[in-house]
């Protein structure tokens, strides 16, 4: 996971149980019998959160419910855009090799891909190389396949 989007991740999960916890736990306190603030939204346990008057206020205004609507359809964007984000992977994690005595290893993603490149980079004519798995466990493959089948020119060897 990219370093902007955990440090996205942390921030709205702070923030969303933050403020869950502040309405839900005052909802209980005075569900509970707890006597609420004077400014707080309801007055005590058998008050209603949105009363008829306060639903229906705004609904003869021409910008409410479009407002509302905009509103809430950014909200749905956002969120799905976040589950992609947070669902997609980069690349793998572990990568899930047989050992020949039937018991099988697993080995860090980064680590084997560290091993490929480096193998990669020590051939003639090869200068630089990156590598990123893909896949599954079991069934690892580049990330990026063009990268793979690309004609390289080769790299006339040094004459030192």
């Amino acid at each position: 996971m990219r370093p902007v989007l955990r440090i996205v991740n942390r921030v709205l999960i702070g923030v969303v149980g933050l403020v869950l916890l502040v309405f839900g736990g005052s909802v209980l306190a005075v569900g509970l019998g707890a006597k609420p603030p004077s400014w707080w939204i309801y007055d005590g346990r058998h008050d209603v959160l949105l009363s008829a008057a306060r639903r229906t206020r705004w609904r003869s205004d021409g910008w409410w419910w479009p407002t509302v609507l905009a509103a809430l359809a950014v909200l749905v964007l956002l969120a799905l855009w976040w589950l992609v984000a947070v669902l997609r992977r980069r690349r793998l994690t572990e990568v899930s090799v047989r050992t020949g005595d039937g018991e099988g290893a697993l080995l860090r993603g980064r680590a084997l891909e560290g091993v490929l490149a480096g193998d990669a980079g020590d051939l003639d004519g090869v200068a630089h190389a990156h590598v990123r798995l893909a896949g599954t466990r079991t069934a690892p493959r580049p990330a990026s396949s063009s990268a793979w089948n690309r004609t390289w020119t080769p790299v006339p060897p040094s004459t030192t």
